[in-house]
């Protein structure tokens, strides 16, 4: 059986090749050579690495014909404008600049997934049929809206509407739509019994759904390193299934038949995504396994969970989901056993006190053993890696069991009295509290977590890596050597991460938020911060903070907001509870709201303005129109050392050409280019005027909006400009 295990492997190689690898004669070639090399190895008795080969070659094949026979039909809609009709297949939640929604598209005959987004504050629910003009963007390779998270769950398309659309309602009592109609029930359910504390935290942890914890409670979870607790994966299957085992009277014939179905329902429920799917196959392979008095082989469960996964869609295979949940799982297998043993061998007897220390080393060798494979994955995707993730999960996860029965009591009691369940809902509350304050607690720990924004921390990493491929192949020996020698780095590359960033005469960082602008300055120790939105206000404010925090950073001199527009300011209320500020700038005419004067010093400008920063000088020079939010950005003159960079917010030709008139603009070395890259932004006046050597453009890729527009491009080609963009180029940092 465990054949299947080589093959699987090869599989998710062939499938991440051509998730990855967009030149298909390379694929072709790669998928010869290893079906040759296969067929070799079969000769010599090689089987393993002749599995891997097989796999490889069908993962290749696989995924080719599924793009070709299901997505190439429709990559003539990608970045297209299409009347179009959706039938809405979940309800729609709010965002930061509207609605979204899941959906089904048909062309050809052919059914598709869509995620469209409405600017409109709408209500559309399961099986509604909405009919509109969209902007169309294919989220399959070498489509124009690649997104690992939405292709890892099927969408194929990203819908943005560009018209008034028209909803028809659907037939609500679609079978079809249970699971939806049931995960709204239960969410309205724990949003009635919980506290308003611990309502948002019981829906992460039973469901999944994070949209109802606040900002500070998810950055305490990521910080502190127990995210997944609130990602429904394996862990919530596993206590599931405990729950399950025990109502069953243990009884295998009683498991099967009462666990299987509930398996499904609650997949069904917390949505279908990778992590949840691998979790329920296993534990459903488990349970049948216990039915029929077979051996389970965890290695080969997981191996078929990735087989179904990836013939359902070969692009899960760069889901974020998948790949974590799947990496956890291996860092288990490969490193929790040995590390286990390791501290029993340390640990003798049978008193209380060596039971709690073969307790605390089984759950330190889990979590460690997790780690060691999922904390690549976490730099990438998350740009952090937790430094207290083993004391927090020790301290924590304990816990989770019987808030996780708590929550499902308290839920269940809810559809028969519902002030009995809030008297369980209250109960638990207690249980919850105390996570959430261990993990605010621990997250506020000077380092609590690393951020891979610094270089440094990136290098440490490798090398750390490195250090411990070398122990493992050196059989396991110098533990305290090894461990201590990462420890060294990571000593050494906080402190280049923090001292590096001091010795520079300036800093210019334009951070890479998407669809919207966020720039630091930074001048020997001093920071401001201009702006912070985007495509996700969270988003943009995850990374400027981190950008500050890999720094070393926790508090700066002073954030200035051009204008209010929300790709400009959407993500500064979160910004601000994690980096304290002593004073925020705000633009001239309007009055600030609640939360960006809340126990902040604030300054409204009405006239130019000097500030000093580091060896330099901010010179901020306030909007003329009230009425035009955009002409009434604050522009921010940068000057030190010799480099001037002006940023101008949204302002127009217009509002450039009063500008102009405001004060005298130096020749600059850097502007950032007005309105993301707007027509009618970065004038032809504005470049006379100032003649910038390198402009800077803030944009996210392929946005709706075609920023930054051929016009502007043409432009600045014309007055030899070199150009940077944030969408191609990602953060742009420059030094002097």
């Amino acid at each position: 059986m465990r054949r299947l295990v080589w093959l699987a492997i090869g599989l998710c190689a062939g499938c991440a090749l051509c998730a990855y690898v967009s030149e298909n004669k390379i694929l072709l070639a790669v998928a010869v050579i290893a079906l040759i090399v296969s067929v070799l190895l079969i000769c010599f008795k090689k089987m393993k690495m002749a599995l891997i080969g097989i796999g490889l070659t069908c993962g290749i094949l696989y995924t080719a014909c599924y793009n070709y026979f299901y997505l190439q039909a429709v990559k003539e809609y990608d970045g297209a404008e299409q009347t179009v009709t959706i039938t809405a297949t979940d309800y729609s939640r709010q965002t930061d600049y509207g609605i979204s929604c899941e959906g089904t598209i048909t062309f050809f005959g052919k059914t598709y997934n869509i995620l469209f987004y409405d600017y409109e504050q709408i209500t559309i629910n399961p099986g509604d049929q909405i009919t509109g003009r969209f902007l169309l963007r294919l989220t399959a390779p070498k489509g124009s809206k690649e997104s690992t998270y939405q292709q890892g769950k099927g969408i194929s398309f990203i819908g943005y509407a560009r018209s008034e659309i028209a909803i028809t309602s659907g037939n609500r009592e679609d079978i079809r739509y249970f699971p939806q109609h049931l995960r709204k029930t239960i969410l309205s359910h724990l949003e009635a019994i919980f506290p308003e504390d611990t309502a948002g935290f019981s829906k992460a942890l039973l469901l999944g759904d994070t949209n109802s914890l606040t900002y500070a409670q998810d950055v305490a979870f990521q910080t502190s390193g127990i995210r997944h607790i609130v990602a429904v994966s394996g862990l919530h299957v596993s206590i599931l299934f405990a729950l399950i085992y025990t109502l069953s009277g243990k009884k295998r014939y009683a498991t099967a038949l009462f666990g299987i179905p509930t398996l499904i329902l609650f997949a069904c429920v917390a949505g279908f995504s990778p992590s949840i799917l691998r979790a329920c196959i296993m534990q459903i392979v488990m349970i049948l396994a216990l039915l029929l008095r077979r051996e389970y082989d965890p290695p080969s469960a997981l191996a078929l969970a990735v087989l179904v996964i990836l013939l359902m869609n070969p692009f899960a295979v760069v889901s974020v989901s998948f790949q974590l949940s799947c990496g956890c799982i291996v860092g288990i297998f490969l490193f929790s056993g040995r590390l286990r043993n390791y501290f029993y061998t340390k640990v003798k007897g049978f008193t209380f006190k060596a039971k709690a220390l073969r307790a605390v080393g089984s759950g330190i060798s889990v979590t460690v053993g997790t780690m060691i494979t999922t904390i690549p994955l976490c730099a990438i995707y998350f740009e952090g890696i937790s430094l207290v993730g083993v004391l927090t999960n020790l301290l924590t996860l304990w816990a989770v069991s019987f808030i996780f029965y708590g929550i499902v009591a308290a839920c269940t009691v809810s559809f028969l009295c519902l002030p009995v369940a809030q008297i369980v809902a209250s109960v638990i509350s207690v249980l919850m509290r105390y996570v959430l304050k261990v993990a605010e607690l621990l997250s506020r720990f000077p380092l609590a977590a690393v951020y891979t924004a610094s270089p440094y921390i990136v290098l440490c990493l490798v090398l750390c890596y490195g250090i411990f491929i070398l122990f493992w192949l050196c059989g396991r020996k110098y533990l305290k050597t090894t461990v201590a020698s990462m420890a060294f780095l990571l000593v050494i590359a906080i402190a280049f991460s923090w001292i590096e960033p001091r010795l520079d005469n300036y800093r210019i960082t334009v951070l890479d938020v998407g669809q919207g602008q966020s720039v630091l300055l930074q001048s020997r120790g001093e920071t401001y911060l201009v702006d912070c939105g985007g495509s996700s206000h969270k988003n943009a404010a995850n990374t400027a903070a981190t950008q500050l925090l890999s720094q070393g950073i926790t508090h700066i001199d002073g954030v200035i907001l051009t204008h209010y527009d929300g790709d400009h300011i959407g993500g500064i209320s979160y910004f601000l509870q994690r980096i304290e500020a002593d004073i925020i700038y705000l633009p001239y005419g309007k009055e600030p709201s609640a939360d960006l004067a809340l126990d902040y010093k604030t300054a409204i400008l009405s006239n130019i303005r000097e500030i000093r920063l580091g060896i330099g000088k901010l010179t901020l020079i306030p909007g003329y129109d009230t009425e035009n939010s955009n002409e009434n950005s604050t522009c921010v003159l940068f000057q030190a050392g010799g480099c001037a960079i002006l940023i101008t917010g949204d302002r127009a030709e217009e509002g450039e050409a009063k500008l102009l008139q405001q004060t005298d603009l130096p020749k600059l070395d850097y502007l950032v280019a007005g309105h993301h890259g707007a027509q009618n932004s970065t004038s032809t006046a504005l470049l006379e005027q100032t003649m910038p050597e390198t402009v800077i453009i803030s944009a996210g890729k392929n946005n709706p909006y075609g920023h930054p527009q051929e016009m502007t491009l043409f432009r600045l080609q014309t007055f030899g400009c070199r150009i940077l963009r944030t969408d191609q180029n990602g953060t742009i940092i420059i030094r002097g």
